[in-house]
C-alpha cells in the first residue's frame, strides 16, 4: 500500500492482480438477483462523502446503463456482520462501459458519508425489480477485476434477494471481484458572495490495480 498526498488528502493504491475475465456480474447483467456482494481484504481506512464518485472498469460496453443502489460495510475476517450502509441510492453510470483498460468509466455519485475504519469491506450491488437495468439478462459485457485466486480478495455472494447480516464470504482467493477506484470531489476555490468550486479529482483515493511483478 502505498500513500500520495493530494489537495484533497491521500491517494491510497492497492495493488492486488488484475485480469481480463468476461463475467457480467454486476455490470453486465442486471437481473442476476436483487443483491450481489463482495469482499475485499486489507482495505486501508477511508472515508467518503457527497460528491465523491466510485467507479468500475468493463472491458466491452453494455446495452443498457447499469444502475445500483450501492453499500459499504465492514466485515471481521470473511464476515459481514455490521448492516450495510447506501453510499449511493440509485445511482445511473453515465457510460454503458468500454473497451479501455482502467479509465473506470462506470460511474456512480456517491451521496452518504461513510467513513471504513481500515481492514476487511464488502461491497453491496443492489438492482431493484422495478429498474431498467433490472430486464438486461444478456451478460454481453464483462469488467477487469482480480485473479481468483489472490488473497486479497474474499469472494462474492451473488443471486440475493436480501443483503441481511451476517454474511459469510467464500474465503481469499475463492472468486473474481470488480476492482474499482474512489475519486474524492474537493473544493478548489471559495470566491467571495459565491459559492464554493467543486471540482473531482481523477484516480484518488482507492486505486486497484495490477499488482506488480
Amino acid at each position: 500500500v502505498s500513500y500520495v498526498r493530494s489537495s484533497c488528502g491521500d491517494t491510497i493504491y492497492i495493488e492486488p492482480g488484475l485480469e481480463l475475465r468476461n463475467n457480467c456480474i454486476p455490470l453486465a447483467a442486471g437481473n442476476y438477483g436483487n443483491y450481489n456482494l463482495f469482499g475485499y481484504a486489507n482495505v486501508p481506512a477511508f472515508s467518503v462523502k457527497p460528491g465523491d464518485i466510485i467507479a468500475f472498469d468493463s472491458n466491452s460496453p453494455n446495452d443498457f446503463f447499469q444502475e445500483f443502489d450501492i453499500g459499504f460495510s465492514p466485515m471481521t475476517g470473511n464476515t459481514v456482520s455490521v448492516s450495510y450502509t447506501t453510499v449511493v441510492h440509485h445511482g445511473i453510470s453515465p457510460s454503458k462501459g468500454d473497451l479501455i483498460e482502467k479509465n473506470f468509466e462506470i460511474e456512480f455519485v456517491i451521496d452518504t458519508y461513510y467513513t471504513h475504519p481500515g481492514g476487511s469491506m464488502s461491497i453491496s450491488f443492489f438492482v431493484d425489480s422495478s429498474w431498467t437495468y433490472f430486464s438486461d439478462n444478456s451478460c454481453d459485457g464483462g469488467f477487469f477485476l482480480n485473479t481468483s485466486g489472490d488473497l486479497n480478495y474474499l469472494g462474492r455472494i451473488v443471486g440475493q434477494n436480501n443483503n441481511n447480516v451476517p454474511k459469510t464470504f467464500p474465503g481469499p482467493g475463492s472468486s473474481n471481484v470488480p476492482i474499482f477506484i474512489i475519486k474524492p470531489c474537493c473544493t478548489i476555490a471559495t470566491i467571495p458572495l459565491l459559492n464554493s468550486v467543486n471540482n473531482c479529482f481523477p484516480f484518488v483515493n482507492i486505486f486497484f490495480l495490477k499488482k506488480k511483478t
